[in-house]
């Protein structure tokens, strides 16, 4: 008997809360199941299995799983298998992550097929925070009375590993690491502060046993907006709420804040200044993208966009009209690009917002010059505490596990 397989597929028109919803969806799903099979089993039916069906339902069956699931499924018989394979191979799709730290769980939404998974029986991770996300590893923390345990963990393979304490722990403005866990010169750089002419840089090293803390002088006076750090040309890139960009050099410890680029070159001609005053949420982004730093800001309830990158060597931001072949997928806990082999997912933006009720993610059209599937933010539902994130599902080895 096949156990533990939980897929979901569009339509639930009555979704309030991605996990709540999920969980009591699963246990009607349970229920109906086995009330099925006490009828069947009154009447004198003969019971049936998922095998009996044929092999084309069977495909779109798989079509329809986690890459968990299929980890399960493929092992039970030699069919499963022949159809799991070719079907999905090693799916690294962006998912739209959400954690239920009360019920255990992990919900995840495709933004390709539409589909809401699970995943249960997680660690403890109550009271836990998600400050970032790169390469399917989510950096966390968990408070303590007079301390924070920080920690790595990989929500697909349930890989944890422990990082040092952090004491006076006062939260950050922006957090990100440098590169691969499994690189011996992985930095994790943390920001706290903003608004002042000082900021507080956190920095951990893999064998490091503690957590390094300075404060630096920011001349100018420095507000950071509410996105993550990038690391970008080997040095972290956090965006100022006025455009500026303060820059973090992790091989010298020194903090600097660009003349330029600022909104001054371009606020005058457009309503980005106006959008930006008005949007009291923070919607800015800042994101590598095809090997370039892009700026994106959303005006008021989504009701305009405007894409920005990073000219170099005038040092102004330019306004863009397409991405190209990329593909972003933005949050305020993390954010990137990629390539996506799919056709009709190139050249847009994805955003950790649903629509109610339709079970679709919402989205930026470079070529449309508009959202979908609605042109604004206004029949929208926000996820305060999701993540975009790249599924990982090669387990750490042993020395990888010792950060």
């Amino acid at each position: 008997m096949v156990e533990n397989i939980s897929f979901y597929l569009s339509g639930d028109k009555g979704r309030t809360n991605m996990n709540e919803n999920l969980y009591k969806r699963e246990e009607t799903l349970v229920t109906k199941f086995q009330n099925l099979e006490e009828n069947m089993a009154e009447e004198g039916v003969k019971k049936t299995s998922l095998m009996d069906l044929p092999v084309d339902l069977l495909e779109l069956i798989v079509l329809s799983l986690f890459r968990v699931d299929l980890l399960r499924l493929s092992p039970l018989c030699r069919i499963w298998r022949e159809i799991a394979l070719p079907v999905r191979p090693m799916d690294n799709t962006p998912l739209l992550m959400s954690i239920c730290a009360r019920r255990k769980l992990c919900s995840f939404f495709d933004p390709i097929r539409k589909i809401f998974h699970n995943i249960h029986d997680f660690p403890n991770l109550k009271a836990s925070t998600v400050h970032y996300s790169k390469d399917g590893w989510l950096l966390m923390s968990q408070s303590k009375k007079e301390y924070s345990t920080y920690f790595f963990f990989n929500p697909f393979t349930k890989s944890r590993i422990q990082l040092p304490d952090m004491f006076e722990d006062k939260g950050f403005h922006g957090v990100a690491f440098s590169s691969s866990l499994t690189s011996s010169d992985c930095k994790i750089v943390a920001l706290e502060g903003s608004g002042s002419t000082t900021v507080t840089i956190r920095t951990c090293c893999r064998g490091d046993e503690s957590w390094t803390s300075d404060t630096l002088d920011s001349n100018p006076w420095f507000a950071a907006s509410h996105c993550n750090l990038v690391f970008y040309d080997d040095v972290f890139y956090c965006l100022g709420m006025d455009g500026r960009l303060g820059i973090f050099d992790p091989r010298n410890g020194v903090w600097s804040v660009l003349s330029k680029p600022t909104y001054e070159e371009f606020w005058e001609e457009n309503d980005a200044w106006v959008d930006l005053m008005q949007n009291s949420t923070g919607q800015n982004f800042l994101v590598e993208c095809g090997g370039k730093l892009v700026y994106v800001f959303i005006g008021y309830h989504g009701r305009s966009i405007k894409i920005f990158c990073l000219n170099r060597s005038e040092m102004i931001w330019e306004e863009i009209d397409s991405v190209g072949d990329q593909t972003m997928f933005l949050s305020h806990k993390s954010s990137f690009s990629t390539i996506i082999p799919v056709e009709g997912m190139q050249n847009k933006i994805f955003f950790p917002l649903l629509c109610g009720g339709e079970d679709c993610s919402v989205f930026y059209s470079f070529e449309d010059r508009r959202f979908f599937p609605y042109k604004d933010f206004s029949q929208t539902k926000g996820y305060r505490f999701s993540t975009w994130i790249q599924p990982s599902w090669s387990k750490p080895s042993h020395e990888l596990l010792h950060w």
